[in-house]
């Protein structure tokens, strides 16, 4: 298995792979995840052309098997916050028949490297609660939760 950087030759692999991915939080979620294509053509071709986005895919016999996108966020102007750089992964995702195999940790080991070489002091991400397998995956790779997004549905009206 190879770790590289994604090129525009990834599309479609990629959005397979993040079909995956949807599919479980549309199912989840329905009231947030709409029935749509979730990975444009256009939106994929602006993340390989920002700086600011490090962007990795895991190729086993030439079919891509995971991926990885960080971004990094610039300090913030706040006044009461540290300026620091953050590196924060929007989508980590491994092709199912594809899992604990040590394709994500590859993954996550190369970004987290590729972020701190950049300049990041953290690394963060948000993991829904109803995905027990990926908190359990970050949590092995070190992670800890820092805050909690709390929600209450509320009637219309």
């Amino acid at each position: 298995m190879d770790i590289r950087a994604m090129t525009g030759g990834d599309y479609d692999g990629v959005r397979a792979l993040i079909r995956q991915v949807h599919a479980l939080h549309a199912s989840a979620r329905p009231d947030i995840y709409a029935d749509a294509d979730p990975l444009s053509r256009d939106y994929f071709y602006t993340l390989l052309g920002s700086n600011a986005t490090i962007a990795l895919v895991a190729e086993l016999s030439g079919e891509l098997i995971g991926f990885c996108v960080v971004t990094l966020r610039p300090p913030s102007s706040n006044p009461v916050m540290r300026a620091r750089i953050v590196a924060y992964m929007e989508d980590l995702c491994v092709d199912v028949r594809h899992r604990t195999c040590g394709v994500g940790t590859q993954l996550f080991e190369t970004a987290k490297a590729l972020a701190s070489q950049r300049g990041a002091s953290s690394l963060e991400l948000m993991v829904w609660s109803f995905n027990g397998p990926a908190f359990a995956f970050y949590e092995h790779m070190g992670m800890a939760p820092r805050s909690v997004i709390m929600e209450l549905p509320l009637p219309p009206g």
